[in-house]
């Protein structure tokens, strides 16, 4: 825990020494609550489940793009740069070193939907029916961009290349999540579910929606069962097939 703790901190110092970097997870973000807040659409061109829709997209775009993309780039790049190596001849467990060198992403992630749900709610006067499933959509989120993000960096040979293969991740991700708001709450599908996005957008719906039938905590547990099913399959998934294909030395070796 105190090796995680040490490169963790060490990662968002370079971070915050990364002006474009930190511009773009940090100050876009908080630019884009403020402008919704402040610009918000007329109230009579909402239609209603709008702000669901807005924020399981939300979600889905900073999973892809501040935890899987930022991760598989600062994998690649320490990989590149031999530390992943040397952290682990050094006796360092695997798991505290991906902690450590995930846990900025994860933040990034957790901070920036803490800014943006409640400024689409504002913006839109859509307050969320159980919000206590907005949190729940969040922490699977992060368990399965992380280990996503662990396997992708596994197939990223530079820091360049990070892009390339995050982006079928990206897909899924952002493309299940819309693909799952075009259909009323009830009627997700598995195989919406199975992108990962489709899943999360489930789970952020019936947050702000509440469950197809109008029921309270009960039945949004029941109803958001398939989709926690399915991120953990997934999770469970991408989890042991990062133990075989992730790379702690370079490429070329």
């Amino acid at each position: 825990m105190t090796a995680a703790i040490a490169l963790a901190r060490a990662e968002l110092s370079i971070l915050a020494r990364d002006r474009v970097a930190a511009f773009n997870v940090v100050v876009v973000p908080l630019v884009a609550a403020g402008y919704l807040v402040t610009n918000p659409p007329p109230t009579d061109q909402i239609p209603g489940p709008l702000a669901a829709a807005a924020a399981a997209v939300l979600l889905a775009v900073f999973t892809s793009a501040a935890l899987v993309l930022k991760s598989v780039m600062v994998l690649a790049q320490r990989r590149e740069q031999h530390l992943l190596e040397r952290w682990r001849i050094s006796g360092t467990a695997p798991a505290a070193i991906l902690a450590g060198t995930l846990l900025p992403g994860v933040l990034l992630l957790v901070g920036g939907m803490a800014v943006l749900f409640p400024a689409v709610a504002i913006a839109l006067d859509q307050l969320p029916a159980q919000p206590v499933w907005l949190l729940l959509a969040v922490v699977p989120a992060t368990a399965l961009g992380a280990t996503a993000a662990t396997v992708a960096a596994a197939f990223a040979r530079t820091t360049d290349g990070a892009a390339v293969v995050a982006l079928p991740i990206f897909a899924a991700l952002v493309g299940g999540g819309i693909w799952a708001t075009f259909v009323p709450v009830g009627e997700i599908t598995w195989r919406m579910r199975a992108t990962g996005g489709g899943a999360l957008t489930e789970l952020v719906r019936i947050g702000w929606e509440g469950p197809a039938d109008g029921g309270g905590i009960t039945a949004a547990a029941v109803a958001a069962g398939p989709s926690l099913l399915a991120i953990l399959a997934l999770t469970a998934a991408l989890a042991t097939a990062a133990t075989r294909v992730f790379r702690w030395t370079p490429h070329n070796r």
